[in-house]
């Protein structure tokens, strides 16, 4: 599997911790010195989640947890978090 430099950095993002489109979008736009849309950002992320590399959830308020939803659903959703998987870690360790 081959990555496009973009992928690269928002995969690299979410190997740590749970991030929402817009911060992504925001940092990318540092790290590019270019701006990035968060549609465009959802977009890629919408990618990766597909290619296994990285899970969305939404953050329940009330028990305080990040909940696994489903990538179809994750452009529905106001409040999508995303983070690498296993697979997605595993790839970034083997090809970062």
């Amino acid at each position: 599997m081959n990555l496009s430099d973009i992928e690269n950095v928002v995969l690299d993002l979410l190997l740590d911790d749970y991030e929402e489109p817009r911060i992504i979008a925001k940092n990318i736009s540092t790290f590019i010195a270019s701006p990035i849309t968060e549609q465009e950002v959802l977009s890629i992320l919408g990618s990766l989640a597909k290619s296994g590399l990285v899970q969305p959830f939404i953050y329940d308020a009330r028990t305080q947890q990040y909940m696994k939803i489903e990538s179809a659903l994750a452009h529905a959703s106001q409040n999508i978090w995303f983070l690498a998987t296993t697979t997605g870690r595993e790839w970034a360790a083997n090809n970062g």
